[in-house]
Order: C-alpha cells, then structure tokens, then sequence
C-alpha cells in the first residue's frame, strides 16, 4: 500500500492535539481550566486586599487559561512551528508491507519494523506512530483514496502494532460526577492559581532550564551554562537539569566537569538512559575506551532493543579499541533497528576496512551514499576512494576523491589522498599539485608533505623533495614513513648521514 500527502496545519494539530490528550488529559478538559479560571478569580479578588500588584497579575493569568485564550494562544504555538520546521512541510511517500513501513520525502527515508514501533494513537483524523516515547510519525485519514483503503490499513496497524496507549475520544459523563469530579479538584487547582501569580515574581527553576536549552539550541553555550546552574541552585535534584548541564560542559570541551554532571544525575537517577548515553560520550572524549563502553552497555540494558544511535556508539568505541569484530557486530545490531541509518552503514564500512575486508566495506560506503546521496557524506566518499585504493581500483579511487571535494572543497584528507592515487597512476605533477592544494588548507598536515615529496622525487626534483620530507618531520619527528623515506633519498643522493 502506498500513501503520498504533505502534512497542513490542521493535521499537525490534530496530531499535537490527540498526543497531548494521551499525556495529559487533564490539561484538554475545558471543564478543568473553567474550574481554574474560576478559581484564579477568586484569589485574585481575596488577594485584592492584601496586594493590589499580586492580584491584578492573578486575575490576568486567570484570564489566560480560560478555554477560549488559552486554546487560542496554544494553536498559535504550534502553528508557528510549524511554518518554521520545514521537515513538517515536506511531501511524503508510505509504502508499508507485512514487515515494514517506509516513510520517504525529498530529504530523508526512514524505513522501520513494524516491531520498532512503541504504540500508536487513532485521533478522528489523524494516526500518530511512535518509534519512541517523545516522537512519532503522523499519517492524515484524508490521505486514504477512500474508506475501505482506511479499514485495510487500520486493520494492518491493529495487528501489526503491540499497542499499549491508544487515543479514543473523551466519553461522555453524568452532570452528577462531573461536577464531584470538578470539585474535588478545586482546592488543588487554587494552589495551582496561585503559583501562577506567584512565578511571575519569582523565577522558577523550570525557567532557568528553558533558557538555557533555548541558548544551548542558539550555540550559546557559557550563556546556556549560566542558567542551568541557576536552575540547579533553586532544584539541585533534577535530573534533566544535571543531563543539560553535562552535555553543555562536553561542548564546551570541559569533559571531567561534564562527567561529574552526569555523575550527579546519575545519583538521582541510575536509571536514565540518556545520561548512560551523554557520560559514554565524554568518557570517550576523554579517549576512556573501557569506561565509556560500560557506559553504553549500561544504556542498553535499560533500554532494551535499545536505540540504534546508542549500538553505533557502542561500535565506534569497539573501533577505537581495535576490537573490530565486535565493533562490526554491534553497527548490524543498529542496522537491524534501523536499516536506513547512514551514520552506521558508513562507520561499519569503516570497521570491515579495519579488518581488510576491503569488497564489504566498500558495499557498505556504497549503502551510506545509496541513502544520503546529497548533500552527501564528503567522509563516507573519501573513505570509499581510500578503499578503493586497496582494491587498486584508482581511477574510481580518484572519482570518489573528486565527489569528497565537490561537497566539501576543504577536506585536506580528500586533497592528500588523491596525490597518493595520481602518483599510483603515474601521474606525478598532478599529485604534487593535489598535496600543494591539501597544504595550502592546512601548512601543518605531515602527510600531504611525505606523499609530496615522493611524487617530487619521480620528477627528480630531488632537492624539493628532501625539503618537504623535512618539513613532514619538523611536524611529527616520530613519522616513520617519512623518516624512511628521507634516508633513503639521502642514500640514493650519496648524502647518507
């Protein structure tokens, strides 16, 4: 079956709208924010003759949160975002089978189980499917040709789904419990006026915490820091707080105050899977192989299947401890949650090089391009020409270089590594010219000077060679290859030292 829609504002809302009624039913009861609104009146004219200031602001906030304000003002919120999210403006393409569903725009394809799926919500007019507990996929009804396609589908879905927390309209209750249930509310939603009234003197920690994940989106980062500490100075044991802080101070490059961060969130909480994930992050920052993986480990024993972003990390620390095998088996565990992640098929074709199993990796590189064609990965092509390389393929090396550069025309690896495949091809003055192009990008690369030389050495330009072997060394003394090669053009030249 296949749907093809692009999402309107009335879709986003009946979405936003059927999610918030599964979170927070309370909140959608126009009956509560009546009864609140009452309330918030009612303190506000009690409060008249204590403060006149305190009550003015409470009988506006009152005001506020009447159904009719406070719906409007919220469709407001979520319509701007959505003209400023351009991924909610894309067209769509769903092709869903006995296995899978595949949602498609010009941008991305995201391909998942049915099993990857947590639950899924039927609205009147929408369907809302989560792949996690934060975030969904949204399908409109008015996308299905006619009614029959819809019961074929939702009967797939009812199937295909374990659902735990499916939407259905509010029922219908008795006046008499609806007013108990109203008035059994109404000291609680008192107190809740009142602090309204109140945070408006006295900013509170949940403040300090917005603002400050509103600066870290702004790259603002010492900004950021500021106030999530002055959230913690009000609420030292929030978690999410102490998350924030720590994944501020690691972009900050402060990694041992980033892990006492996450450290402290831990103790609130040991069981928060993102903090696991955020400590293994900077642990690995920290070049902590060992602990940064048990960190991982840690993450996706809470979270079990886990998440795919979590198994690739997993991978890439098994890489950096040079266990390939496992690293390799841990990239096809997030391949299996989710096949279209372009990250891990690039990364496992990183690993499969490792371990010279040149043809695989190259399949692999192959995938990652397959998914993210453009604007591409510039990485993923050059490590497709390195691979290439080894395969002795050198003139689709030299393609895949040349890709690597169109995207990204300062990638001084690309740049050297093409000298190397045009002096394989003999094609020597071309080489010199591609390690003059990485060198002028970065003077200090002592590779792009060692694979200058040698190709300076073919054309016999033997004393430029010598000095850009010098220059490899004055960088890095301890490069081997350099240091070889200068010898023995030393040697050849009669000026053996």
């Amino acid at each position: 079956m296949r749907l093809e829609y692009r999402l309107t504002l009335n879709d986003y809302l009946a979405a936003m709208e059927a999610d918030g009624k599964v979170r927070n039913p309370w909140l959608f009861k126009s009956s509560l924010l009546w009864c609140a609104t009452i309330c918030g009146i009612i303190s506000a004219l009690i409060s008249m003759f204590f403060d006149i200031t305190f009550s003015i602001y409470m009988f506006l906030g009152a005001i506020f949160i009447s159904p009719p304000i406070f719906k409007r003002f919220y469709r407001w919120q979520l319509s701007g975002h959505f003209k400023n999210d351009p991924r909610l403006n894309e067209c769509l393409t769903v092709d869903l089978d006995e296995n899978t569903i595949k949602f498609a725009s010009d941008n991305s394809i995201s391909k998942i189980k049915w099993e990857g799926f947590y639950h899924f919500i039927e609205a009147d007019n929408v369907f809302n499917f989560y792949t996690s507990k934060i975030t969904y996929h949204i399908i409109p009804k008015r996308a299905f040709i006619n009614s029959e396609k819809l019961d074929i589908f939702r009967n797939i879905v009812v199937k295909k789904i374990n659902n735990d927390c499916q939407f259905f309209s509010s029922a219908n209750i008795t006046i008499k419990r609806k007013y108990f249930y109203i008035s059994g509310c109404a000291i609680f939603l008192a107190i809740v006026a009142i602090a309204i009234g109140t945070a408006i003197f006295d900013k509170g920690h949940y403040y300090w915490l917005n603002e400050g994940n509103d600066l870290y989106a702004a790259k603002r980062y010492e900004e950021a820091l500021d106030s999530y500490k002055k959230a913690l100075d009000i609420d030292s044991e929030n978690v999410e707080t102490w998350h924030s802080l720590g994944f501020t101070l690691d972009k900050l490059e402060r990694y041992e105050e980033a892990l006492a961060s996450y450290d402290n969130a831990l103790d609130i909480d040991p069981e928060y899977t993102y903090v696991w994930i955020g400590r293994g992050d900077t642990l690995r920052n920290l070049k902590r192989y060992e602990e940064a993986l048990a960190s991982y480990n840690k993450a996706l024993d809470i979270a079990e299947p886990g998440h795919p972003y979590t198994w690739r990390k997993r991978g890439d620390t098994l890489r950096n401890l040079k266990r390939y095998k496992e690293a390799l088996a841990s990239y096809d565990n997030a391949l299996d949650i989710d096949p279209e992640y372009a990250n891990t098929w690039h990364n496992r074709g990183l690993a499969l090089a490792n371990l010279k199993r040149y043809e695989e990796a190259l399949t692999s590189y192959n995938k990652t391009l397959d998914i993210d064609p453009a604007p591409g990965y510039p990485y993923a092509w050059k490590n497709r020409g390195d691979t290439l390389q080894w395969l002795n393929r050198y003139e689709e090396a030299l393609a895949s270089y040349d890709k690597a550069l169109e995207i990204d025309p300062e990638y001084v690896k690309a740049w050297s590594n093409r000298g190397l495949t045009l002096r394989k091809l003999k094609r020597y003055k071309e080489a010199v010219a591609s390690h003059d192009k990485a060198l002028d990008i970065d003077p200090e690369y002592p590779y792009a000077w060692n694979g200058r030389g040698f190709a300076l050495e073919k054309l016999e330009r033997y004393e430029e060679a010598l000095v850009s072997y010098n220059k490899a060394l004055e960088i890095d003394p301890n490069y081997k290859l350099a240091i070889n090669n200068r010898q023995r053009l030393l040697t050849e030249l009669g000026l053996s030292e």
